[in-house]
C-alpha cells in the first residue's frame, strides 16, 4: 500500500500517544480533528492507527469506532484504485493487521468486513481468509467470534449465521456471482463438521440458499445483486452517531463478542428465489428463469461429491436437494436418488 508522508504537525501531535497508559474518547475527539483536517489518510497515518491498536487493545468504543472507519476510508477510498481492493494493497492491509497475515481480534475482523462492503470488488482470498477465520473460531470454540463462557466449540449459533451472510453477500463485486465454488465449499465443511442438530435453525437456510445460489449463478443465473445487499443493510450506518452505534455494541458484552453480536443483527433478508428476480424486465427474468431451471450434469457430480464426502447426507442436505427440486425440473437422478435413500 501507499506510504504517503504525515506531516510534522499531525507527527508531532501523534506522537503523544506512545506515552500515555490509554486512549480517551477526549483523545479520539482530539484525533479525528487533526487527522482528518485534510479529509485524507495517509499510508503512514493507518499504519500509526494500527500501531497504537497493537500496543493498547483499546475496549474504548470511540477508539474502535474511529480506527475502523479511518482505516477502511483510506484502504477503500484514498489507494488507488478508489473503490477497489488489489491484491496488492490486500497484501499490505494484511501485513499491517499482523506481520503474519492472520486476524486475531475481533476489531480486525470488524474490519475486514466493513472493508468487503465498502470496496467495490476485493480479492477472493480476503474473502476466503475472512470465511476461514469464521469456520475455525466456529469448530474450535477459539477466537475472536467464540471468546466467554459461553462459547460452543462446533454450534453455529445465530450471530454467527449473521455474520457469514454478512460476508457472502457483501463481497462480490462488480457483476460477479454472490457465492463462489470456494465458498460453497467451506459451507459444506462448516456444515459437515459442526453439530447439525444444535446450530440455530437459520443455519439451514442459508446453507441451502447459499450453494443454490452459487449453482445458479454458475449456470448464468443473476442473483441479488451486490448494490441491492448494500441498500438492505443501510442501517448499519443509519443508526445514529459513530459513538452512539458502537456504545450499543459494546453494552454489557464481553470485550470480543459486544460489538460483533450487535452489529450483525441484520436478518430481516434474504436471499430468496423472488428477490434476484427484483428489477428485472419480464424478458430478462424469463431468461434467467430458464437458465437457472438446469442443474448440468457437472454441477450434478460437483454437488453429489460434496454431499457424500463424509459419508452422511445430513438433514440440511435432504432439504437443500428437496429446495433444488422445488426450483427445478432438471435436477441430475443421482441426485434425486440421493435424497430417496436417505
Amino acid at each position: 500500500m501507499s506510504s504517503q508522508k504525515m506531516s510534522s504537525k499531525k507527527m508531532a501531535y501523534l506522537s503523544q500517544f506512545k506515552i500515555q497508559d490509554e486512549i480517551t474518547s477526549e483523545d479520539v475527539v482530539m484525533m479525528r480533528r487533526v487527522l482528518l483536517e485534510d479529509s485524507v489518510i495517509s499510508g503512514r497515518e493507518a499504519a500509526f492507527l494500527f500501531d497504537l491498536n497493537h500496543e493498547f487493545q483499546s475496549q474504548n468504543p470511540d477508539w474502535v469506532s474511529f480506527f475502523v472507519e479511518a482505516v477502511t476510508d483510506y484502504c477503500v477510498n484514498q489507494v488507488v484504485p478508489r473503490g477497489y481492493l488489489t491484491e496488492e494493497n490486500m497484501n499490505g492491509l494484511l501485513d499491517m493487521i499482523k506481520e503474519d497475515g492472520h486476524v486475531d481480534g475481533a476489531l480486525e475482523m470488524m474490519l475486514l468486513v466493513k472493508i468487503l462492503e465498502a470496496a467495490r470488488q476485493v480479492p477472493e482470498t480476503l474473502v476466503m481468509i475472512v470465511l476461514e477465520k469464521v469456520k475455525e473460531g466456529i469448530l474450535s470454540g477459539e477466537g475472536p467470534l467464540k471468546a466467554g463462557e459461553d462459547s460452543r466449540a462446533g454450534i453455529i449459533d445465530r450471530d454467527e449465521v449473521e455474520l457469514l451472510r454478512r460476508i457472502l453477500y457483501s463481497a462480490g463485486g462488480d457483476a460477479n456471482i454472490s457465492i463462489s465454488k470456494a465458498e460453497a465449499e467451506l459451507l459444506f465443511e462448516l456444515n459437515a463438521k459442526s453439530k447439525e442438530e444444535e446450530n440455530d435453525p437459520s443455519w439451514m437456510e442459508l446453507y441451502t440458499k447459499a450453494v443454490t445460489s452459487y449453482l445458479m449463478a454458475a449456470n448464468g443465473y443473476a442473483p441479488l445483486a451486490r448494490e441491492e445487499v448494500i441498500r438492505r443493510t443501510e442501517w448499519l450506518d443509519a443508526e445514529g452517531s459513530d459513538k452512539s452505534f458502537v456504545k450499543k455494541m459494546w453494552e454489557g458484552r464481553s470485550r470480543t463478542m459486544g460489538y460483533m453480536k450487535q452489529m450483525l443483527n441484520f436478518s430481516g433478508w434474504s436471499n430468496t428465489s423472488e428477490d434476484v428476480f427484483e428489477g428485472m424486465s419480464l424478458d430478462r427474468m424469463e431468461k434467467a428463469g430458464k437458465e437457472a431451471e438446469a442443474i448440468t450434469e457437472e454441477e450434478g457430480s460437483w454437488l453429489y461429491s460434496q454431499i457424500t464426502a463424509d459419508g452422511v447426507v445430513s438433514d440440511n442436505e435432504k432439504e437443500m436437494i428437496k429446495y433444488l427440486v422445488e426450483m427445478s425440473d432438471m435436477v441430475p437422478e443421482n441426485l434425486k436418488t440421493l435424497l430417496k435413500a436417505a
